[in-house]
């Protein structure tokens, strides 16, 4: 464009950027939009004369009170209509979203961030709210070439706080937004920084105003103090209600300075879930100058008909943000968060939902598009690599991996089909690395002959180990829980004297280990003669036998076994018949390393007999009662010794 053509238009701007924007006071709006399609609301009565300086304080009309009580009346009528409306939706004049209204040629800017403070004046007042005194974001409209900013407003989004800081319509040179469109598209937005991250504007509660020099507004203002007897010297906040000042309330509310936020719920009530305003609350400063606060909050409970309609579908409350996800993630259904497409799909960000790749392409790692794989290879199952291709059962791929071949004579295919194994190895071998080879000490090929496995005697070895360690798990535990301190270590069993100590740290029935935890017994017996048996039952672990480990079965051979509950222990029929047992091996000596060094305790020898006469053991024999499924049957013959557990 060149020079020229900008004249005429610098005439028409320059005296808008260089004139005193307020002679006499503040410059006059424009005139107010005639009702039409792109003005639907509701006319508001107009002030008799209206002059260009409306608003600056000079040359207005004569003031009437019942003029911004009859302005207030009309936007609460139509606030609490909408309110009551079953299925209330957005009226988004002013545009859908930033994006739509910048295409009019609006201008967005952010100058601190979100690290602005809360204003000087009303700090007091926040921290009485509760309100946070920093993390504020300026947020500012222009329009056209005008570098002064139409609308400038401040945003706590988290806190629920708006706050009007300096909007004036007469810079709005394209005349297609309203102060409550511009708030409604930037507050709804993400905060700079935070673009995927649409708020929740259902936790407006605030709309503050400060420093109002709107001379109809003060004059409004002083008027509802006179009425409401309320003193203005106090500097203190009055709060104005529908329920207490309706009047009062009204006429504030239907100010230059009230309408605005009328309109802002009325447009936009599904957004902001039905929110009305419950209080006006003002405060007059020094200078002569108001301060107000709009208090929100929900218009009434909801309806069984609400209710049931928010079940299926509940309120956003995410106003015209659009999120904007990234790399492999896309916004879910209902637009409320970012999501990670399935896998096996790319994020389209354009079109907003996720592809399929081709059948030879897998998903960039950014997760972003596709990729075709390189010559010879083919995407895997969840299309994130490119694997190597597919040969038939009987080929392998050939060294530069972009072919097959068949394996060399007595060679196959290894899992991979990346190289090739010896086919068939003998049946002490496995095929290892593609080898066959023998298998390590204590393992045995597996039936497929493609690996090694633990031997049956190596199996039984760790069973029994597992098994051991286990039966001393369940011992400590059990002493543990039952307090019993047990015969270890320097233990009266160590140190003790002889059979009288041990018949003293047993209970009256010494073999009775199923009521004692700290006891086993000891079995030992014979039958016709010889089949020497001897087992070892504990409550911990049960009944452990040891028959098979007889080799000395005779009179004076000495059996050596290892328990683990009794410790190593043996065995040694001493005699060959007697009066006990006629016909058969007979005179156990039952001796433990932890008793005394290898004592002996003769099971036949009375002081060890729990029932002889007046006696107190800790063994008896088959003729005991205890014994009865042990009784002498075929020559066979049994003893039983109470043993300390250890």
């Amino acid at each position: 464009m060149k020079f020229s053509a900008l004249i005429p238009l610098l005439l028409f701007v320059s005296p808008l950027i260089n004139a005193n924007p307020f002679p006499g006071g503040p410059p006059p709006p424009p005139p107010p939009l005639p009702p039409g399609p792109a003005n639907p609301r509701p006319p508001v009565p107009a002030l008799p004369n209206p002059s260009p300086d409306n608003d600056a304080g000079t040359g207005q009309p004569p003031y009437s009170w019942d003029l911004f009580v009859g302005r207030g009346k009309k936007v609460w009528d139509i606030l609490q209509a909408e309110l009551v409306k079953p299925f209330p939706k957005d009226d988004l004049k002013g545009g859908k979203d930033k994006d739509d209204v910048a295409k009019k040629g609006y201008f967005f800017k952010s100058p601190n961030g979100i690290n602005k403070g809360a204003p000087l004046d009303l700090r007091p007042l926040f921290t009485t709210l509760g309100l946070p005194q920093t993390g504020y974001e300026d947020v500012e409209v222009k329009s056209g070439l005008l570098d002064t900013p139409a609308f400038q407003n401040t945003y706590h989004r988290d806190a629920g706080v708006i706050i009007a800081e300096d909007n004036d319509s007469r810079r709005d040179t394209i005349k297609k937004l309203r102060w409550a469109d511009a708030v409604f598209v930037t507050y709804s937005a993400p905060p700079q920084g935070k673009e995927q991250d649409c708020p929740d504007v259902t936790k407006l509660k605030y709309i503050f105003r400060h420093s109002v020099i709107n001379e109809n507004t003060k004059q409004v203002m002083r008027e509802a103090y006179d009425r409401g007897k309320r003193d203005k010297a106090k500097g203190a906040w009055e709060e104005w209600t529908p329920e207490k000042n309706m009047e009062e309330f009204l006429a504030i509310l239907g100010t230059d300075n009230g309408r605005g936020n009328a309109y802002l719920l009325i447009d936009h009530v599904e957004s902001f879930d039905k929110k009305t305003i419950k209080s006006i609350h003002t405060r007059f400063q020094s200078g002569g100058s108001y301060a107000v606060y709009f208090l929100l909050g929900r218009h009434t409970p909801l309806t069984r008909r609400e209710l049931a309609r928010r079940a299926n579908n509940p309120p956003k409350g995410q106003g015209s943000c659009k999120r904007k996800c990234q790399g492999k993630q896309v916004l879910n259904k209902d637009g409320t968060k970012c999501e990670d497409c399935p896998t096996g799909k790319a994020a389209d960000q354009q079109k907003g939902v996720c592809v399929d790749c081709a059948k030879d392409e897998i998903v960039k790692k950014d997760g972003t598009g596709c990729d075709k794989c390189p010559s010879g290879k083919i995407p895997n199952k969840t299309k994130d690599q490119c694997g190597q291709k597919d040969c038939p059962n009987n080929q392998v791929l050939n060294g530069k991996k972009d072919g097959c071949e068949n394996c060399p004579n007595g060679k196959q295919p290894n899992k991979a089909k990346d190289g090739c194994e010896d086919k068939d190895c003998p049946n002490d071998q496995a095929r290892m690395n593609g080898k066959c080879d023998k298998c390590p000490s204590g393992q045995v090929p597996n039936k497929k002959k493609d690996g090694c496995e633990d031997s049956d005697e190596t199996k039984k070895k760790k069973d029994d180990e597992a098994k051991k360690q286990k039966m001393k798990s369940d011992m400590d535990a059990k002493k543990k829980s039952s307090g019993v301190k047990g015969f270890v270590g320097g233990s009266a069993m160590a140190i003790g004297a002889g059979i009288a100590d041990l018949i003293k740290l047993l209970p009256t029935t010494a073999w009775d280990f199923e009521n004692n935890v700290d006891v086993c017994a000891v079995t030992m017996g014979t039958e016709a003669g010889g089949n020497c048996k001897t087992w070892v039952e504990c409550q911990v672990g049960g009944k452990v036998e040891y028959t098979n480990h007889w080799s000395v079965c005779h009179a004076g051979g000495r059996q050596y076994f290892t328990d683990d509950r009794i410790g190593d222990f043996s065995v040694t029929f001493s005699k060959k018949e007697s009066d006990r047992c006629p016909e058969g091996l007979c005179r156990p000596i039952l001796q433990l390393e932890n008793f005394k060094n290898w004592l002996e305790i003769d099971a036949e020898q009375e002081n060890t007999n729990y029932y002889k006469p007046g006696g107190k053991g800790i063994c008896h024999d088959s003729l005991s009662d205890k014994a009865s499924d042990m009784s002498e049957m075929g020559k066979k013959f049994w003893w039983v010794c109470g043993v300390p557990n250890l």
